[in-house]
């Protein structure tokens, strides 16, 4: 199985469930003030400046085989209607006290 780029990935997933988001490229810095905006208004964290930095360096991509069972496009393709259903606070996930 072949590895995505990011904007692959994106777009896969747009198709699949039927999104007309359109994809903007934008400088780093700009992409980072807006999701701390997004971030703020949701209480919640986007993404990171390491994350970022991470995802443009392709350090999230791995040089071993592929480990699942399925593809994703047939995941996808089996899930559409509940994938952006809801929304999961990666804050209240793994940071709120109590859980």
């Amino acid at each position: 199985m072949a590895a995505f780029t990011c904007e692959e990935l994106v777009r896969l997933i747009a198709r699949m469930i039927g999104s007309r988001a359109r994809i903007v490229h934008v400088p780093p810095p700009f992409a980072l003030s807006v999701s701390r905006l997004i971030g703020y208004l949701a209480r919640d964290v986007v993404v990171t400046k390491d994350e970022l930095e991470g995802l443009m360096a392709n350090l999230v991509v791995t040089d071993g085989p592929s480990t699942g069972q399925r593809r994703l496009s047939d995941w996808l393709s089996e899930n559409a209607a509940r994938v952006g259903a809801t929304y999961a606070s990666e804050v209240s996930r793994h940071y709120v006290a109590g859980r």
